[in-house]
């Protein structure tokens, strides 16, 4: 075998791994940030919260981070219940 065939396949390797380690770190990066979810994504998102309980009259806010999984809502619910009504309602 020729004696340049080593340090060449030591340098494909070395670039493959830094390609694939720095896809990974941005990605691990963007998450990190804080980066939100897809308008697809968050679509049906409202979609389920609209249709999860009849006492919901209207969603104000749906917001979702990628890490954590973290989903926020705030819904405006009926007036004529009392507060411990609401407080125990469902995730």
């Amino acid at each position: 075998m020729a004696a340049w065939m080593d340090p060449l396949v030591a340098m494909l390797l070395s670039v493959w791994l830094i390609y694939a380690w720095g896809g990974q770190a941005y990605l691990n990066v963007m998450n990190l940030v804080g980066l939100s979810a897809s308008p697809q994504f968050l679509q049906k998102l409202t979609y389920l919260c609209w249709n999860h309980d009849p006492r919901i009259l209207q969603i104000d806010t749906v917001r979702c981070a990628v890490l954590p999984p973290l989903i926020v809502t705030a819904a405006i619910l009926t007036s004529h219940r009392s507060l411990g009504c609401h407080h125990g309602f469902p995730d």
